[in-house]
């Protein structure tokens, strides 16, 4: 998957995990990305001044 596709806002939610985390994730070709690697792409976007507006408030549960 190339980087210009992770930035499409419609690949970026958010996830909740049963603890109580909720973090930045990506579908990534029908695979989840979440946790470390979510949240280390999503600053490296903000740092690089790259990201695009997403829905933040998309939360979606920890699949199974």
């Amino acid at each position: 998957m190339r980087v210009d596709q992770l930035l499409e806002p419609t690949m970026r939610f958010s996830v909740g995990h049963p603890s109580g985390y909720v973090g930045a994730a990506f579908d990534a070709d029908g695979m989840l990305v979440w946790g470390f690697t979510a949240g280390l792409l999503d600053r490296l976007f903000e740092l690089a001044e790259i990201a695009e507006g997403w829905n933040r408030r998309d939360v979606r549960p920890l699949p199974e």
